[in-house]
């Protein structure tokens, strides 16, 4: 399953996007409201969303000011990734997309399919307020 997102504009420079999204204890600014029970480092978080499905993230790799790859850390449902592209468009402004990829079986991916892209496209558009 593949989840792309829309691309999000945010005046901010691709370096002050990147030192943001490199520590999760930032991410907390920009979750959408039906996540709870956050716990974050600044290289893995863990958190429920709607309250009852259980998610855990840790950085893969970071190509400084350009990409970030996250990957499931802890117990999750599924495998998966999540790359956060970011690029540079002016001095002061950057846009960012996200592409999820996880393995869910067939009936799991009936299920998460459109909650997970409207939560990552959520969470793409809320760095605009970083």
């Amino acid at each position: 399953m593949e989840i792309v997102t829309d691309v999000a504009r945010i005046n901010k420079s691709s370096k002050e996007v990147f030192a943001f999204l490199s520590n999760f204890k930032n991410y907390t600014k920009v979750m959408p409201s039906e996540i709870s029970d956050w716990n974050a480092t600044e290289t893995n978080c863990t958190f429920k969303k709607d309250k009852f499905v259980n998610i855990g993230m840790q950085f893969g790799s970071k190509t400084p000011n350009s990409e970030i790859k996250i990957v499931d850390y802890a117990k999750n449902a599924f495998p998966y990734s999540l790359t956060i592209h970011i690029k540079e468009i002016e001095p002061t402004a950057t846009t960012t997309q996200m592409i999820f990829e996880g393995t869910p079986n067939v009936f799991l991916k009936m299920v998460v399919q459109k909650p997970l892209s409207l939560f990552f496209n959520n969470l793409n558009q809320s760095l605009k307020n970083i």
